[in-house]
């Protein structure tokens, strides 16, 4: 059998039932605890994607950033997903 890495790409439903389920049980609740860690693998095992993250980020900024925060809307626009805080 032949796979492509395609193959794991979710679908649209998918994609929506992900924010469905997020926004149904997160939603409104502020974060307490954040563990952020890159594993990437390879060059940039521990390294944060510079194409998500503007500068040059570690694991303690994005907890800082996040803690704190209550989330307010999931949103989704074909196949990405993203979340809205407050502040």
């Amino acid at each position: 059998r032949v796979t492509h890495a395609f193959e794991d790409m979710p679908e649209l439903p998918e994609c929506e039932a992900a924010r469905v389920l997020v926004e149904s049980h997160c939603r409104g609740l502020t974060i307490k605890e954040v563990i952020s860690v890159e594993t990437g693998g390879g060059p940039r095992d521990g390294k944060f994607d510079d194409l998500v993250f503007a500068d040059q980020v570690d694991s303690s900024f994005v907890r800082s950033s996040l803690v704190g925060r209550k989330l307010n809307q999931v949103k989704r626009k074909g196949k990405h997903v993203w979340w809205e805080f407050d502040g």
